[in-house]
């Protein structure tokens, strides 16, 4: 079994309304991450990942760069102490 990490993450800038959720979700299942991204009521979107950890940090430094109408302006990162365990990738409403 490979070595897993989980994260908790959350965005902030311009990331509702642009597409930001989609444009994650589809990172995520391209490089085999599991969890889920939703926006928050204060404009921030959050989300918890697990996946192997190159595969987590390559995830996370491309939502960085966000989609093409999207800003992402900070990014806080937690790393969560026990792996969550999702079966696939969800956007939650």
């Amino acid at each position: 079994m490979e070595n897993l990490v989980s994260k908790s993450l959350r965005f902030y800038g311009r990331v509702q309304g642009v597409g930001f959720r989609y444009f994650f979700s589809n990172l995520a299942r391209q490089y085999k991450i599991t969890g889920w991204v939703k926006n928050e009521p204060d404009g921030t979107v959050s989300a918890e990942i697990t996946g192997v950890p190159e595969n987590v940090e390559f995830l996370i430094e491309k939502a960085k760069e966000g989609p093409d109408f999207g800003c992402v302006r900070k990014v806080d990162i937690i790393d969560l102490p026990n792996i969550m365990k999702f079966e696939k990738f969800t956007i939650r409403y």
